[in-house]
């Protein structure tokens, strides 16, 4: 299977059964984790910080279980979650996989000011008008070259920040069932731009917690993208952002398209929040 249970044969029975090797999860709510085995596959297990954490069961596929549980855990702790657990395997190193594959690409970085001045169409005017509400029924299509509230970047400036001595916070809304291949370091928050029709006010409020577990300064640098200059979710959480009062959101508009024209180096994603 691609995304999180790729690359983790190395962690497979031994310790799916140990209620003390979940991270972070306290002795009183072990008895949930034990309840979580005895549960139906396709089955997930998911924590976060300060002993927060979710399950699901019973769903059609592994990513599947795998968005549930990391859901309910964002909703229970507000914050950022990682996939302990998925069926029989424990999953949580590839999170550590991710962080390390990150750092090793970022540290190539160096030589961004050599890039053109753009790829993958990502500067190119599409004719698209911009809007300030969200774009309706998470349809592709043709993208405005701009953002109220935010900055457009190009590949080139995006690499360069990531390179610098105070890089930004990337944040991947990526839609992909599975993994797929993102930037370095970046925080894939599924759905962060989706239009949820009667739930995007929850939508709103749940991004509103994450973006503030990883960003409570609102002048920290944030930067936004999906798949490329069609996907429209970027365009979408890049408004959020803004409305939620970050003075410097960066609508990276070629996303991991333009990215990978460029010939930079990408890492498989790893799920941190499904927002709804």
């Amino acid at each position: 299977m691609a995304g999180l249970v790729a690359g983790c044969a190395a962690q497979r029975n031994s310790a799916i059964g140990d209620a003390s090797a979940v991270p972070n999860l306290a002795p009183r709510d072990r008895p949930q984790y034990a309840h979580f085995l005895k549960e139906s596959q396709h089955r997930a297990f998911a924590t976060g910080p300060q002993g927060r954490y979710g399950w699901s069961s019973g769903r059609d596929d592994q990513f599947a279980a795998i968005l549930g549980a990391v859901y309910n855990c964002n909703t229970s702790g507000k914050a950022l979650c990682a996939a302990y657990a998925v069926d029989d395997s424990v999953v949580l190193d590839s999170y550590s996989a991710n962080a390390s594959a990150s750092l090793k690409a970022i540290d190539s970085l160096r030589n961004a000011a050599t890039l053109g001045p753009s790829y993958a169409n990502e500067a190119r005017d599409d004719g698209a008008a911009p809007q300030r509400t969200i774009h309706a029924r998470n349809t592709s299509g043709a993208t405005p070259l701009s953002v109220p509230g935010a900055r457009t970047a190009v590949t080139r400036e995006v690499a360069g920040a990531l390179s610098g001595s105070n890089p930004p916070i990337l944040i991947d809304v990526g839609n992909s069932w599975g993994g797929h291949e993102t930037l370095p370091g970046a925080v894939w928050m599924r759905g962060a731009g989706d239009d949820a029709a009667d739930k995007n006010a929850a939508l709103d409020g749940l991004f509103r917690s994450l973006l503030a577990s990883v960003a409570p300064d609102h002048n920290q640098a944030l930067v936004v993208f999906c798949e490329s200059t069609v996907c429209w979710q970027s365009y979408n959480a890049a408004l959020r952002a803004a409305a939620d009062g970050y003075v410097n959101v960066v609508w990276y508009r070629g996303g991991v398209a333009a990215w990978r024209a460029a010939g930079l180096p990408t890492v498989p994603s790893v799920l941190s929040a499904q927002l709804w």
